[in-house]
């Protein structure tokens, strides 16, 4: 199970840094994509707990990971991967 956490917190912050190169029209660099990848992960988090706030602490569950959990907080991660690099 620590596997897929690690993976629902990691991959958008590595799919917004990759589309953050894309729309620089970068040369890849791993070092910028590691602290773009931290940085975007860190932003989204940070989003996501912000949206948790307002929507009610209840809304996601972060102890265990459920079809409900992802259902929420997939679409909301997508729709975070394209804003936050145009930021």
């Amino acid at each position: 199970m620590d596997f897929l956490q690690l993976c629902v917190v990691l991959i958008p912050g590595i799919l917004a840094a990759e589309f953050y190169d894309k729309i620089q029209k970068q040369d890849f660099s791993m070092h910028l994509f590691i602290i773009n990848t931290a940085k975007f992960t860190f932003l989204i988090l940070l989003c996501n707990v912000i949206i948790q706030y307002i929507r009610g602490w209840y809304e996601f569950d972060f102890q265990r990971i459920s079809v409900q959990f992802l259902v929420k907080y997939i679409p909301l991660n997508i729709i975070l991967i394209y804003i936050i690099p145009w930021g």
